[in-house]
């Protein structure tokens, strides 16, 4: 795995790779293109392009890209990464994913805590960052049809964000939104490729990592503050995702250097 931050003033070559590149957006301005289209980019998108896919920056006159960029192999993912995360990843020659964040400033603030220069040694630390970061990607880039209903489960789950620690259920979910159980419950999965318990425990555990990465909260304290009742189920749900226990990630991304490590000076792409 290596990382670094790229500014470009110009458009990039075509070319691909046999490797992910995740891309973390500093600054709007410019596309990332593939043969298929063009993806605008907006501060706080990430993008993932996966092995054998084609792409380039694509760089307007007087713009300039600011991105981070972290490339990984199939093999250290694998080693690295939990088995549910990796099978989430677009496959090898797939599309290019993109996703928005509902706070852009924090998952800046998350990518800028890997440092430049990683290998195949990157501290497990490193790779618990990365998987999270990866995780937020997948849950937001699902793709899925428009449909009647996406207006109101997006005022659904923005409102599921602000009451995660609270013990909503898909009754009262669908209640408050004037849907029955089981309309919500199709329609919840098709708009976020998950079920409502499950999407209500990945934010859950998202929200629980950033606690522990960014500030001074024990894993109980995190587990709870996210919303979490019991914690033997927070650590069976929290390795599964990101294939560390509580504890490990805490220790592993505090050791090195966690979130208040310096981001490196942004350089430029050759």
């Amino acid at each position: 795995m290596w990382c670094l931050d790229a500014q470009l003033s110009e458009s990039s070559p075509w070319h691909g790779h046999d490797v992910y590149e995740f891309v973390a957006v500093l600054m709007a301005g410019g596309a990332l293109s593939t043969r298929d289209g063009n993806w605008p980019l907006r501060t706080g998108d990430t993008l993932l392009v996966p092995p054998g896919r084609e792409h380039r920056f694509s760089v307007v006159a007087g713009e300039t890209i600011r991105v981070r960029l972290v490339c990984f192999t199939l093999s250290d993912a694998n080693a690295f990464l939990s088995p549910q995360l990796i099978g989430r990843l677009p496959a090898t020659g797939g599309r290019l994913t993109q996703a928005g964040h509902a706070d852009p400033a924090a998952l800046l603030t998350l990518a800028a805590s890997l440092r430049e220069g990683l290998d195949d040694v990157a501290a497990l630390g490193d790779w618990a960052t990365l998987g999270l970061l990866l995780a937020r990607h997948v849950e937001r880039s699902a793709l899925v049809p428009a449909g009647a209903y996406d207006g109101r489960l997006a005022a659904l789950v923005a409102w599921l964000d602000e009451h995660l620690d609270e013990a909503v259920t898909l009754e009262a979910a669908a209640s408050r939104f004037g849907m029955s159980r089981s309309l919500l419950s199709r329609e919840f999965r098709r708009h976020t490729g998950l079920s409502f318990v499950g999407h209500c425990n990945r934010r859950r555990l998202e929200r629980a990592a950033g606690l522990m990465a960014s500030g001074d909260a024990s894993v109980a304290e995190a587990a709870f503050a996210a919303g979490f009742a019991n914690l033997s189920h927070f650590h069976r749900q929290f390795k599964s995702v990101y294939g560390l226990t509580p504890a490990a990630f805490r220790r592993k991304i505090r050791d090195d250097g966690g979130l208040g490590a310096p981001a490196p000076a942004i350089v430029a792409l050759r």
